[in-house]
């Protein structure tokens, strides 16, 4: 057959070799399959599938690929990624391999010895774009295919699922304190970035990282500020370096009894626009706060049973818990919470404060602390959760409040799974050994003086303090006009 010339090269009609013609005839392949390579404008570039089974851009075998001008590349016989010969037969490089370029041909020719020239010159003119859904071209065919097979335009047009609502415009990283072996990161944490995904349509892709993969859990405040991460995920209390009142708005020893008290506290008065704008000045967003669990049981190495039996240890404490402890003879330690478990173990600390049963569990403190020395004296401590102002401000209104949104839901969440997951947990510490114990009435007496005393001494004079304490007092005394027995 005489040579032609397309788009200004001379290229030679292929005639498909027997093993190809015996496949083609056999049972008809797609035309995606059926495309031969016969030449190309720019050096390296090969064809997509040439035959059923055939050769691959990608490195698969076959005797029928007749990709023009293919570059040679050091990829060993048997060993390229499909875990198949690359080898052309009668074409070999240094080492024996041959393989196509990830590229597109741009001159093909068919089964049917149509040019892709030809091809593309009798295609239907009216096979447009038409609309974009999340960045990924619809045209008019996917209309018609929608149509006849009654599917949705997304699913025709090859849409993922999370695609066909919206392609995500905002991507962000958040590190958690709390990780594997949590029900906070195992179950909740996913559902939050689930929740704000779909209330955002997709807009919003959050991606978790555990405690210290980003960041230092103590800097993360820090690095939210400076956009290292998008999104922080602690506690209250570990700000306090830098803003004085996040120690009291973690949480004050024997304010509140429920959650209701603090979801009033923080979201029926002026305290979320106080924190708000304290956080802001570290260029930060406060998204909210999170209803962690209890606060201030103490699992320890040697039995404690009374205020006097903390002389000498050595705890992890934190707030007006801390003070209290202190009161007694004991050292405060300050160690992460992913921490504590070998702090424990190797004698660094001799108890710990961390959370209900639950949390002792999870970080699975009852295997070197045999001891549980109750009650809490908080009965939500304050974790938070925020954001860069930076990517903050990079939301449109509406899925700013879908952030907003979807924290307070999450912190509702934390606090009830808590209170169950504790329940179990307490079984399961049983079984592992631990023994429980109480504090007598007078003791918690004691404590309540102590915490009331070491308030005003550390309250602070700065206006963000006082006014945080007013609130919260005027809170607390206002549920208490109501008695618990009416």
């Amino acid at each position: 057959m005489p040579p032609t010339t397309r788009i200004g090269i001379s290229t030679t009609r292929a005639t498909p070799s027997p093993a190809a013609s015996a496949r083609l005839n056999g049972e008809r392949s797609s035309a995606a399959m059926r495309r031969r390579c016969i030449g190309s404008p720019e050096a390296g570039r090969c064809c997509r599938p040439v035959v059923r089974g055939g050769k691959h851009c990608e490195g698969m075998r076959s005797e029928d690929c007749s990709c023009a001008e293919a570059s040679l590349v050091s990829v060993p016989i048997n060993t390229n990624r499909k875990g198949l010969s690359s080898q052309w037969p009668g074409s070999t490089n240094a080492i024996g391999s041959r393989t196509c370029r990830l590229t597109p041909c741009t001159l093909w020719i068919d089964w049917r010895g149509k040019t892709s020239e030809e091809i593309m010159t009798n295609r239907d003119k009216n096979d447009r774009i038409v609309h974009e859904i999340g960045g990924t071209a619809v045209r008019r065919r996917h209309i018609v295919r929608a149509g006849m097979a009654g599917a949705s335009l997304a699913a025709v047009a090859g849409l993922s699922t999370g695609a066909q609502a919206q392609r995500a415009e905002f991507r962000f990283r958040m590190q958690s304190f709390l990780g594997p072996g949590t029900t906070e990161w195992d179950v909740l944490v996913p559902r939050y970035v689930k929740r704000v995904a779909e209330l955002s349509n997709g807009r919003i892709q959050i991606q978790p990282f555990p405690p210290g993969a980003l960041v230092p859990t103590f800097e993360m405040l820090d690095a939210v500020g400076k956009g290292v991460v998008d999104i922080g995920y602690g506690a209250q209390v570990y700000w306090r370096g830098k803003i004085p009142f996040t120690l009291w708005t973690w949480g004050i020893p024997f304010a509140f009894s429920a959650l209701d008290h603090y979801d009033y506290l923080w979201h029926e008065t002026d305290l979320i626009g106080i924190v708000r704008a304290a956080f802001a000045k570290h260029n930060v967003h406060f998204l909210g706060p999170i209803y962690s669990d209890e606060w201030g049981a103490t699992m320890s190495r040697r039995e404690l049973r009374r205020l006097s039996d903390f002389s000498g240890v050595k705890i992890r404490s934190f707030g007006l818990g801390a003070e209290i402890w202190k009161s007694q003879g004991a050292s405060i330690v300050t160690v992460p919470g992913e921490e504590q478990y070998t702090a424990m173990s190797t004698g660094v600390i001799d108890a710990s404060n961390w959370g209900s049963p639950d949390g002792f569990v999870a970080v699975k403190l009852h295997e070197v602390a045999k001891f549980y020395l109750g009650p809490s004296i908080i009965k939500f401590d304050m974790e938070d959760q925020f954001m860069s102002m930076r990517a903050y401000n990079r939301l449109p209104d509406d899925l700013k409040a879908v952030m907003n949104l979807a924290t307070r839901i999450y912190a509702v969440e934390r606090a009830t799974t808590s209170t169950i997951n504790s329940a179990k947990a307490v079984s399961v510490m049983k079984q592992a050994g631990v023994k429980f114990s109480s504090l007598p009435p007078e003791d918690l007496a004691t404590m309540k003086k102590i915490s009331s005393e070491a308030l005003e001494r550390m309250a602070g004079k700065d206006e963000d303090t006082q006014r945080v304490l007013k609130i919260i007092s005027e809170t607390r005394d206002t549920l208490a006009l109501r008695p618990a027995e009416i």
